[in-house]
């Protein structure tokens, strides 16, 4: 069994909930990833554009050591970010149909997750929830309690809350990075205004 996480503190809760808080313009989006230190989705040496430029793509940037920010540009306009914090491996429902590593200190995909993952190659399924209440803490000390909790198919933890014009899901699901290779823990951002439904969205 293998867990990837990154440490999770006040100022990484702090510099996300401001790009959250950034949505849906893309332009403010950029200013807050600059005056964080972080690359801006316009800054090319740094980001992946997939997609028409002229209307939509969905952009990849490196935070710093592997930290990839997701993020989806439409006509100038943000639809959401998402940044994965954790991943377990073997996922649900395979545990004991993978074969342990010949060296016993990392799992076979290790290489996709760059250095601010810290590995912790004998971590139990427990190690990795509790790393999404980890996250979950941080995120309530800033913002107050989770509104709801409401999965979805494609997930099996999911607690949202709304700040500023986002809303916020703190997720527990298959990875899609690696096409279900993973369980992963990801925090979202999507727009959101007073009278939308706080609804879990669906990729």
């Amino acid at each position: 069994m293998s867990l990837k996480a990154i440490a999770a503190d006040v100022a990484l809760i702090q510099g996300l909930l401001d790009l959250g808080a950034a949505l849906p313009y893309a332009d403010e989006l950029e200013e807050a990833l600059r005056n964080l230190g972080w690359p801006g989705w316009r800054d090319h040496e740094n980001c992946w554009p997939h997609g028409d430029h002229k209307r939509s793509h969905r952009v990849l940037l490196d935070l710093g050591g592997g930290r990839i920010l997701h993020t989806s540009i439409q006509d100038d306009q943000v639809t959401d970010l998402c940044l994965i914090f954790a991943v377990f491996w073997p996922p649900f429902g395979r545990e004991h149909h993978e074969p342990a590593p010949a060296d016993g200190t990392a799992d076979p995909h290790d290489d996709y997750f760059g250095p601010a993952f810290v590995r912790h190659p004998r971590a139990r399924r427990a190690a990795f929830n509790m790393t999404f209440e980890r996250f979950s803490q941080l995120i309530g000390m800033e913002i107050g309690t989770p509104l709801a909790e409401r999965p979805s198919l494609y997930d099996w933890r999911r607690l949202a809350w709304t700040h500023h014009s986002c809303l916020i899901s703190l997720i527990q699901c298959d990875d899609n990075l690696t096409l279900g290779e993973y369980d992963s823990a990801q925090i979202s951002f999507v727009p959101w205004a007073p009278g939308d439904p706080i609804e879990p969205i669906e990729p």
